[in-house]
């Protein structure tokens, strides 16, 4: 697998309901290199954009799919932040950039306190 050229130095994120799909910084990557960049989800136009970009892609099955819809659901909370009560709102792309590095920081956390517990 090789992997685009990373922006930083963050350890990828990635969770079993992810599927193919791990967080790297601000880019939601795909296990054959297709990455989103988060940045750019502003707001629920955007983040339709992406998803109906993977949909329409042959190598995008339900893994693909549902994984994509956990990982989004998960770190942008789009229903909280981008389309609370039918309403469209926007994140800025400063925005975006704490949610993935509150979301990376947590998953850090939970993974040293389970390595410790062992």
């Amino acid at each position: 697998m090789t992997m685009p050229a990373r922006r930083d130095e963050t350890a990828p994120t990635h969770r079993s309901d992810w599927g193919p799909w791990q967080l790297c910084g601000t880019d939601l990557i795909h296990e054959n290199s297709y990455y989103i960049d988060l940045t750019t989800c502003t707001d629920s136009a955007q983040l339709s954009d992406w998803i109906f970009q993977i949909v329409g892609k042959a190598w995008a099955d339900h893994a693909t799919v549902s994984g994509l819809m956990n990982a989004l659901g998960e770190i942008l909370r789009p229903q909280a932040k981008l389309c609370s009560g039918g309403n469209s709102t926007t994140l800025t792309p400063a925005e975006i950039k704490r949610l993935c590095a509150r979301f990376s920081d947590e998953r850090y956390v939970q993974l040293m306190r389970w390595r410790n517990d062992r």
